[in-house]
């Protein structure tokens, strides 16, 4: 298949390509300390001290390992977009993650340093996969890596623009719904725009006088959490008083 879509999928894939290792991830840390220092606060020192420049810098290394599955994860969907499937719905949920992705003015742009403006695209990603997880053959474990994953993404996204975030995620997930009660051209016919021209967005409003609904996001959420550091280095993204995601080594852990 050959589309816009997919030739700027391309280029964003090579750019994440590009990203450099501890280079990247120093300025990725920097970033990340000016614009969620307020989940920093609670470290020895605060946002400026030795602690937070130390575990920004261990959370931007993985941070940037995560974005690094996007080429992963657009390809595996792009490869799909030609097979036929029971739901046009859910391939044009897919096509519209895709067109989030290449849309370099969305919430957190793409041009911000070290690849920090990937960030919303991999959540988005990620959050259509876990609501739809039978589109992309996934088991119980991989949705709750995936919902892991989305959780420590989120330390950071401002406060400012995750209710944006929450909203643009819901949208799109409830295309399922509305697309799912048209006759499927009209569906093909919107896959097919999105394709040819993905930075117009599509609407997701139900006409006069309907409602689609609970939205299938409903469980997408982007508390703004704050940090913890623990022995051995490790660091605890505390989301509530009874969750969060740690990081240990390399793995992330629910806890």
């Amino acid at each position: 298949m050959e589309a816009p879509l997919l030739d700027m999928l391309g280029r964003v894939c090579e750019r994440i390509g590009e990203l450099h290792g501890e280079y990247d991830a120093e300025r990725f840390a920097g970033v990340l300390v000016r614009r969620r220092a307020g989940a920093f606060a609670e470290l020895p020192g605060g946002a400026e001290g030795e602690t937070a420049q130390r575990l920004a810098l261990r959370i931007a290394r993985k941070q940037l390992a995560l974005v690094g599955e996007l080429p992963g994860m657009v390809e595996a969907i792009a490869s799909t977009l030609d097979e036929p499937t029971d739901s046009p719905a859910l391939r044009l949920m897919q096509v519209a993650a895709l067109a989030y992705l290449v849309n370099p003015g969305d919430l957190l742009p793409d041009d911000m340093p070290a690849g920090y403006g990937f960030v919303d695209d991999s959540i988005m990603l990620r959050a259509i996969a876990v609501t739809v997880p039978p589109l992309y053959g996934m088991s119980a474990a991989q949705v709750a890596r995936e919902r892991l994953v989305i959780d420590f993404h989120g330390m950071c996204i401002p406060p400012a623009i995750a209710p944006e975030l929450v909203r643009a995620v819901q949208a799109s997930t409830t295309l399922v719904q509305m697309l799912g009660l048209l006759p499927p051209a009209l569906v093909e016919a919107s896959i097919a725009r999105l394709l040819e021209d993905p930075l117009t967005p599509l609407q997701s409003q139900p006409p006069d006088g309907m409602s689609w609904g609970p939205t299938p996001g409903g469980w997408f959420r982007l508390p703004d959490g704050v940090l913890e550091a623990l022995p051995d280095d490790g660091v605890r993204y505390r989301l509530d008083a009874e969750t969060g995601v740690t990081l240990w080594g390399d793995a992330l852990e629910r806890r």
